[in-house]
């Protein structure tokens, strides 16, 4: 029997976010407090350091540096879970 260990340390929300990188823009599929999981065209690489910016609603921009600890090859482009290391609210 194969148990699998939850790593996460904190709770998901399935929220529907515009999620701007460097490179290109994306939605997010899920989000949490210490990171963010979205889908895009183009590879990124694990390890690599990345800035977003992650728009809540029309009022509230997050501006993210992050670490990606995860990519999965999908139908279209690639799933991108990126871990947390700076975030700056913005009121727009």
């Amino acid at each position: 029997m194969s148990i699998l260990y939850e790593k996460r340390t904190s709770a998901r929300f399935i929220v529907r976010c515009l999620v701007n990188t460097d490179e290109e823009y994306s939605w997010s599929k899920d989000i949490s407090s210490t990171g963010v999981y979205f889908v895009v065209q183009q590879s990124m690489r694990k390890n690599e350091v990345i800035n977003l910016t992650i728009e809540l609603n029309k009022e509230c921009v997050v501006q993210c540096e992050g670490e990606v600890i995860r990519t999965d090859k999908q139908i279209q482009g690639y799933g991108v879970a990126v871990q947390f290391s700076r975030m700056m609210f913005d009121r727009v």
